[in-house]
């Protein structure tokens, strides 16, 4: 076993207030840590270098680990950018989810057209099974 570790420690799905106030502790005394927040993946990152392997890592957080607010609507919004469908489909998708958040995928299948859009039908509005599966990850995640 090594006689130092480097430690670093990854708290998932917290709001940002949950990096001010971080203590680290090794051994009861205080230890320097480094402590960001990654909004991307909604993440404290708690970083320490050579804690002796024997004396232990205590993290305390004032403000304790407020779950964050969950970004439906902008995980939604990222998945619909980027589909290939009719600018028309997404507009109505994404006001869709942003009224009904999670309870958007059954109405997302109202606007889905399972025979698909051909020449005498191009205007009208197609809701591709693809897209309202990779909604449904963003619909149905915690």
């Amino acid at each position: 076993m090594p006689e130092a570790r480097d430690w670093e420690l990854v708290f998932r799905g917290v709001d940002a207030s949950a990096a001010d106030g971080v203590a680290v502790t090794s051994a009861c005394r205080g230890i320097d840590a480094d402590v960001a927040y990654d909004a991307a993946t909604l993440s404290v990152v708690v970083r320490v270098a050579g804690v002796a392997s024997a004396d232990g890592l205590v993290v305390t957080f004032d403000a304790g680990l407020p779950f964050a607010d969950y970004p439906m609507a902008e995980d939604a919004f990222a998945v619909l950018k980027d589909a290939q469908m009719l600018y028309l489909t997404k507009e109505k998708a994404y006001a869709m989810v942003r009224e009904l958040g999670a309870d958007a995928l059954p109405a997302l299948h109202t606007i889905e057209d399972l025979h698909g859009v051909d020449e005498s039908r191009e205007n009208d509005s197609h809701m591709p099974q693809p897209v309202i599966q990779a909604l449904a990850e963003v619909l149905t995640r915690c």
